[in-house]
């Protein structure tokens, strides 16, 4: 190669091309820092809520997912499908008699899980059905991490500056009943997104369905009317859970709940809304009574509208018993109030029990936590403070009834014991020795008529006359009594009959006089 071949470098060409490339440079960063003094412009808050809204669908899709990686005798089963019938179930059962709990839910799968057996030509067994109904079941739960909600992270935008959130979901739950069941519940978010209303709050999505409802009635859809008053009456449950839910939570600990601005907005919107809801839903009972009036009883038409009426009804109820909760929730945070003014407030940095203390403890080594349980036990007791006086209780100790000393405190004097009765006896001492002075006293056989009678004319009173007739009737057998004075047996079938007394006139004889006679 030649010299004159050799490669030039134009140096005002590049001169160039450095000066254009360093302006370039300039506008991208000067459109950069314009970028960041106007993120809040760019990034909408609307944006941060649809990413939260798609967040709350990635548990259930996870389950698809997880179709792949199943065993052969489980991957013929469509996870989703159950997924959506279990959440289906329990949305359709919440607040009434018999929710759904966890057998209910794997029983309603059951059907389901053997007719994709069939499709799939393999013989149905139960155990690998309820196997398989029981891992949905924990998928929703989310079983693997010990029933805690998903965590999911997602970047937000705020201040011009990029924020790392997490996203706590839960899409079931259990709840303890009245009863002290356990029963299955869809959280507001995971309700949401099957009725396929994500993006709106409870108070909106009810007013929408009821419009829906309306609409529905007047064109005479009357099976799609019936679904969406179902789906409206799960939304009046869940108002009220959440009304119920801030309540409880005041009653608790009223520092967990801001009684200044959130609650009375709450509480104020939830009125209007259920004024409306109220004259919404006479309407729609009302116009569904006049067309069943002109129906023919009896007819398919008429039994749907029943039901609908029966729905809308229910809805309506609970929004009546709900407003009355919430004209009395102002009177109960003055009550919470006057009532935990004085009490000592909670501490929050305290461990979690469950994932600080006994998750930890339950993975340890057996030696190692036998070693730790002592201290863990000793911090879970608090301490007791000693018990200031009170003159309330020692008043009330001093006008108790006196108790007897203490041995350590007051010598005790022995004391004597005397044989005492505070029975009111009917036959005195004196009424026994009366009647026994008849009895002791027996000059010949006779009979128990002639002595009742002997002692009648006597003067004795009616009582020694009875003690007379019982000591006869105790002396019958004379092996019964430890010294006996007479005996008494039945010669003949003779009946006798004074005054108030009556029956066998035994014979009477002293029991020495009888003694000598046998022998």
């Amino acid at each position: 190669m030649t010299a004159s071949e050799q490669p030039t470098i134009d140096i005002k060409s590049s001169r160039m091309e450095e000066g254009s490339s360093s302006s370039t440079d300039k506008k991208l960063l000067s459109a950069v820092h314009d970028v960041t003094t106007s993120i809040d412009n760019i990034w909408d808050s609307h944006l941060t809520h649809q990413t939260r809204v798609l967040l709350y669908a990635e548990p259930l899709l996870r389950t698809l997912r997880s179709d792949e990686n199943r065993s052969e005798e489980l991957a013929h089963y469509d996870s989703l499908a159950l997924a959506l019938k279990l959440l289906d179930h329990i949305v359709t059962h919440t607040g009434l008699e018999h929710e759904a709990d966890s057998d209910t839910a794997i029983r309603e799968l059951l059907p389901l899980i053997d007719a994709m057996d069939q499709a799939a030509g393999i013989e149905s067994k139960i155990e690998r059905q309820m196997r398989m109904a029981k891992i949905v079941l924990g998928a929703l739960r989310n079983d693997k991490e010990g029933l805690h909600s998903f965590k999911r992270s997602y970047t937000d935008f705020a201040s011009g500056r990029a924020v790392k959130r997490e996203l706590s979901i839960r899409l079931i739950e259990e709840r303890y009943t009245v009863r002290g069941d356990i029963v299955l519940h869809l959280s507001n978010e995971s309700t949401n997104l099957l009725l396929n209303s994500l993006a709106y709050d409870i108070e909106d999505a009810q007013a929408a369905a009821e419009a829906i409802v309306q609409e529905q009635l007047a064109r005479g859809h009357l099976q799609d009317a019936i679904g969406t008053a179902r789906a409206a009456r799960l939304y009046s449950s869940r108002l009220r859970e959440k009304i119920v839910q801030l309540l409880i939570n005041t009653r608790r600990d009223l520092s967990r709940v801001d009684w200044k601005q959130e609650v009375p907005r709450i509480f104020a919107e939830s009125l209007r809304h259920l004024e409306s809801r109220c004259d919404v839903e006479h309407n729609i009972i009302k116009s569904a009574h006049e067309k069943q009036d002109a129906l023919i009883p009896g007819s398919e038409e008429a039994y749907y509208l029943a039901m609908l009426i029966s729905i809308i009804s229910d809805c309506r109820q609970c929004h009546m018993e709900l407003q009355q909760q919430l004209m009395e929730a102002p009177q109960v945070f003055l009550d919470e109030q006057e009532r935990q003014i004085f009490t000592l407030r909670r501490r929050f940095d305290l461990p979690n029990m469950l994932s600080d203390v006994l998750t930890p403890l339950l993975s340890m080594r057996f030696v190692v936590a036998v070693q730790t349980l002592p201290t863990i036990s000793a911090n879970c007791f608090g301490v007791r403070a000693p018990s200031a006086f009170s003159l309330t209780q020692h008043t009330l100790r001093l006008l108790q009834p006196r108790r007897e000393p203490r041995p350590e405190t007051v010598p005790i004097v022995k004391r004597e014991l005397v044989a005492a009765n505070n029975d009111q006896l009917r036959y005195t001492q004196d009424i026994h020795e009366r009647a026994k002075k008849y009895l002791s006293t027996l000059q010949r056989p006779i009979k128990l008529a002639d002595l009742l009678r002997q002692a009648g004319d006597a003067g004795e009173s009616e009582l020694t006359l009875d003690v007379i007739l019982f000591s006869v009737l105790r002396h019958f057998d004379p092996h019964d009594v430890e010294i006996p004075n007479f005996i008494t047996f039945k010669a003949d079938d003779e009946q006798f009959i004074i005054g108030n007394f009556s029956g066998d006139n035994v014979l009477i004889c002293d029991y020495g006089e009888e003694r000598s006679d046998e022998q």
